[in-house]
């Protein structure tokens, strides 16, 4: 560490901040312990990424700093996070998800992971066409958070999109758990009620339904 240090100070007055970055690499090979694999493999990649603004030698630094502990959080999370940086410039959409994925696995912090979770299933959605791994990551912020609306809202519509009538129908419910809004609780029930009958043919339970939003909000044309 303090070879290093006087490394650092040298290669910075100097200027030979690239000789200071294949000393360390070489320092990698040189060592079994992936603690300290870890820890030189970080300071090579902010002396790439900060010193000589090579990214491509940075992000291969980094991915090889996970590569090196993939359980170890606070790594993974500072490579993921620098990594995020790099992508987000390159415009690499798919290594930013990993990055985010990531990210989120780690996190500690509830707000945090939840707004990486929204970015990522947002990310998935609308720019890698992944549905199915948007449906997966709107799931999981629903096991964090079993009163989250807005990833209800989100599983809603991707579940309309995809034609899973019977998994838009739980997704209601859900939402009916939670919401408070007479209006809108009414809404959802005549919604229910509508799928039962016109998308999966299940008169019995629309009959159901619909006997439900009469009990719950009264009686209106629509209804009867």
């Amino acid at each position: 560490s303090g070879a290093r240090e006087e490394l650092g100070r040298v290669a910075i007055m100097r200027d030979r901040n690239r000789d200071r970055a294949a000393v360390l690499e070489r320092a990698v090979l040189l060592t079994d312990s992936p603690q300290l694999q870890g820890e030189i493999l970080a300071e090579v990649a902010s002396v790439y990424l900060d010193r000589l603004q090579d990214n491509d030698r940075a992000e291969s630094a980094y991915e090889r700093l996970i590569a090196v502990d993939p359980h170890n959080p606070d790594s993974v999370l500072l490579a993921s996070r620098a990594l995020e940086s790099i992508h987000l410039a390159k415009g690499d959409r798919a290594k930013l998800a990993d990055d985010l994925r990531r990210q989120a696995r780690f996190e500690s912090d509830a707000d945090v992971r939840r707004m990486l979770l929204v970015r990522l299933g947002t990310l998935l959605e609308e720019s890698l066409g992944d549905i199915e791994g948007a449906i997966a990551v709107h799931d999981e912020r629903l096991e964090n958070d079993a009163a989250d609306v807005d990833a209800m809202m989100a599983l809603e519509r991707l579940y309309e999109r995809t034609e899973r009538w019977q998994k838009l129908v739980q997704i209601l419910k859900a939402r009916d758990g939670v919401a408070t809004d007479e209006s809108a609780r009414r809404d959802i029930a005549k919604r229910i009620a509508k799928l039962y009958e016109e998308k999966l043919d299940d008169r019995e339970n629309a009959i159901i339904a619909w006997n439900d939003v009469l009990a719950s909000f009264g009686q209106d044309r629509e209804t009867l």
